[in-house]
Formats: C-alpha cells, structure tokens, sequence
C-alpha cells in the first residue's frame, strides 16, 4: 500500500514534480533532493500561483507548505536536460532534482513506468534503495558509450574480434567503473573529455583524454571517481597500460 505523505515545509523555494529529501535540521521540513541524496518524494505537479504570464512557476516558497508523493504511489517527475530514461529504470535526482538513471552505489527514489526524453516527464512509481548493479556483465565486441544505468556492472569483450573502446561518462565522485578483458583484444577504457584514468600500477593520472587499455583475456581493472574529473584504479589484475 503507498505511504501517504501529504505535506511538508520546505526549506527552500522548489518547482512542482521535482525530487525532495528530508532536512535533517527541522522535522516535517523538505529540501531539493540532488544526485547522491535520498529522496523522500516528489513534489505535486501544480504551481502556487494559476498559470498566467507573469506568476511564479514554484510549487512552494521557502517556508511554505508543499504536497509531496511518498512511497508507493506514482506520480509524474521532470527528467533531466541531457538524460534519457528508460522505461524500467530506476531513476534518482540529478544535480537539478530532476529524474535521471541510477547509478551504482548511489540512492533511487522510484522506477520509471515508462520511456521518456531528456528535458520530458517521466511516470514513477515511487520506492526507495540503494542501486547495485555488482554481478551483471555488459558484453561488447564492438566500441560502446557507457551510460550511467551501466555504471558498476562489468564491462567485458567476450567474442571482440578486434579493440573494443569503452567511452566513460564524465566523472562524478563515487562513479565505478569494472572491467575485465574477454578475448585477446585490446579492451581500452576511454576518459570523457579531458579527464584522466591513473595508471593502476603506479597510481600517477595518465594524460588527459588518454585511454586505459589491456589485452591479455582475464586482465581486470577497477576504477573509483574519488575527485570530479579523475578516474582512480582500486584494484586490478594483469597488465594495463596508458594510451601512447
């Protein structure tokens, strides 16, 4: 049965269908939920004010009573400016509040209903955890962008007749990376940008924008974003080498 939670204060001024989490300062009270948060609900789809040209487009003030969906039930969430959602995603609050995939390690507030575009709405049905994806594999045999829903699962080449690129989203702190090389390949783990991976064997950052790269079947890498930008090695296996 969904865990009515009809109205809390907000904290701060906040728009309607947006995540929200508990202010650990004030009881009852609700602040904008942000990626690596965890969300209480999602505020009401309607504005304080009618919608004419001019009115405020917040769904409560700071200070100001606002409804909020709780677990169980469903309700409409704005999905985020760049982030597509799939339908079956366990999504949580990106840096904007807004829906976007889960990721590895971090809170989920609810699973998507259904498919929806960057910048749409998306329908969710609101349950609260923490994502693991440890112990699913994602197979590539050809170069591949990996999302954030791909984060923690292991990246392997099994089948690759030829290298086998990874690019890697941009780097957030507590972002995880595995991978573990399937065939006698190069399997090359690809930075977003300017960012860096650190060579496992010695921990010194490679150059920016320079890719990660194994080849030997079964060589293993895990990778942690302990610093926006940087990807760190925790463990590995094998032997793994800085693009030249």
């Amino acid at each position: 049965m969904p865990v009515n939670n009809p109205s809390y204060v907000m904290g701060e001024d906040v728009g309607p269908s947006l995540f929200v989490k508990a202010d650990p300062a004030y009881d009852f009270q609700a602040l904008k939920a942000t990626l690596g948060a965890e969300p209480l609900g999602v505020t009401h789809e309607g504005t304080r004010d009618a919608p004419i040209p001019g009115a405020s487009a917040y769904a409560a003030l700071t200070g100001e009573s606002v409804r909020v969906y709780g677990l169980g039930e469903v309700c409409e969430v704005l999905v985020s400016a760049t982030l597509a959602i799939v339908a079956g995603d366990r999504v949580a609050p990106d840096a904007s509040s807004k829906a976007q995939p889960a990721v590895h390690g971090f809170p989920y507030g609810g699973r998507a209903l259904n498919a929806a575009a960057a910048a749409g709405k998306v329908r969710v049905q609101l349950e609260r955890g923490v994502e693991d994806k440890r112990g699913t594999v994602l197979t590539k045999i050809a170069d591949y962008t990996v999302k954030l829903a791909d984060l923690g699962k292991t990246l392997s080449t099994v089948g690759a007749a030829g290298a086998v690129t990874f690019a890697l989203p941009a780097a957030l702190p507590g972002y995880e990376v595995f991978a573990r090389v399937g065939a006698v390949q190069e399997l090359r783990l690809d930075p977003d940008g300017t960012e860096t991976i650190a060579l496992p064997s010695t921990g010194i950052p490679g150059a920016a924008g320079k890719y990660l790269v194994a080849d030997a079947l079964n060589e293993t890498v895990h990778l942690k974003c302990n610093v926006a930008g940087k990807w760190d090695a925790m463990t590995f296996t094998g032997t793994w080498t800085a693009e030249s």
